[in-house]
């Protein structure tokens, strides 16, 4: 996942602040000097980029998830994955409250778990 973010502003150094990508998902927490999430955030996904999980929370390096973090679903599918990410792939994932065919039904692409 290669993301580019959006801001009106650049920040001339970390802070948190508020920026979109291309497919309408809203990152809000720590930016790096160049807009990108970096840090502790919340990415709240669009249904175009993730049609499974409502939001991301977690740490993000560069633009992308790295170490760990937790995926929210939707509302047609109850519950919370924990996982750890390793520049914006799964590298782990701990299933809590969900039953895994749920989820694989209800993914458009295979790759949902990897693309947010």
């Amino acid at each position: 996942m290669r993301e580019v973010w959006r801001r009106e502003e650049q920040p001339k150094k970390s802070r948190a602040g508020e920026v979109t990508n291309s497919f309408g998902s809203t990152f809000k927490g720590t930016l790096d000097s160049q807009g990108r999430p970096s840090g502790h955030g919340i990415c709240f996904l669009s249904e175009q980029q993730n049609p499974v999980f409502e939001r991301f929370e977690g740490f993000w390096e560069k633009g992308v998830p790295a170490g760990n973090g937790k995926l929210v679903s939707r509302g047609g599918v109850s519950g919370e994955i924990f996982g750890k990410w390793r520049k914006g792939k799964v590298s782990s994932l701990h299933f809590l409250h969900f039953k895994e065919e749920e989820v694989v039904a209800q993914s458009k692409r295979p790759s949902f778990l990897h693309d947010l």
